[in-house]
């Protein structure tokens, strides 16, 4: 104050304190595979007196929600539902307000394994194709297992089977992104035909009934060896 009547100056003063503002920083978005049963989190936050995670499911976080570094698990119903949201709330110290990030978490099936095969008879070559979907990334790597003991890496295998029966074979796939997905499919072999027959002559024209008498056959295709007669009869009759 400035001395005009006589009086003795005086002063005041104050102390402005300047709180930081709060920041939260919940991390990136991500994807996880389908069927990963928790992730492991790794919240920041400055100038705040702590932090707490919230979420828009129904999970739980280990060992508490006020654990920057606490691990989400999730519930079924976020897992049905495929997707969850994380909050990261940094709480203010003083007088300015908390601060809230957000994340994303995605449960993604970038792969659904299936397949395809030719031919179906025992001591034949058996041709597999590979017909997976690929919703996201690539496929790093192959695993056949085809029921009798055998296996194979590569992505479209031949194999051979020494006996007919039914054979559960799998295929699983491994993506970039670090998930796997697999099927089991029957695949039927049945065995090869074995081919005989008899014949009989049927009148005095030299008319031939030729019987089939072969094991396991469907179809047929006769060769009467004079250059001239075919037929695709099981059991045919033919005069040369």
């Amino acid at each position: 104050t400035t001395n005009t009547m006589g009086c003795q100056p005086v002063s005041d003063s104050l102390v402005l304190t300047i709180d930081g503002v709060p920041i939260a920083d919940a991390g990136e978005n991500i994807n996880v595979c389908s069927g990963t049963e928790q992730v492991q989190l790794n919240g920041i936050i400055f100038n705040a007196a702590s932090g707490t995670w919230g979420t828009n499911g129904t999970g739980v976080f280990s060992p508490s929600p006020n654990s920057l570094d606490a691990i989400y698990i999730f519930s079924e119903q976020d897992m049905l539902n495929g997707s969850v949201l994380l909050s990261l709330t940094a709480i203010s110290m003083g007088v300015c307000s908390s601060a809230v990030d957000t994340m994303t978490i995605d449960m993604i099936n970038p792969l659904v394994a299936d397949f395809s095969w030719t031919g179906q008879c025992e001591q034949s070559t058996i041709q597999f194709s590979n017909q997976t979907l690929i919703n996201a990334g690539t496929i790093e790597s192959f695993e056949w297992k085809f029921g009798d003991g055998d296996q194979s890496l590569v992505e479209n295998p031949s194999h051979i089977y020494e006996n007919a029966d039914t054979y559960d074979v799998q295929l699983t796939v491994h993506s970039n992104l670090g998930c796997n997905d697999s099927t089991i499919i029957q695949v039927q072999i049945s065995s090869s035909p074995v081919a005989g027959f008899t014949w009989e002559e049927t009148d005095a024209l030299f008319n031939v009934q030729f019987l089939d008498a072969s094991l396991g056959a469907t179809q047929f295709l006769w060769d009467f060896g004079d250059n001239n007669g075919t037929s695709i009869l099981e059991n045919p009759d033919y005069r040369s």
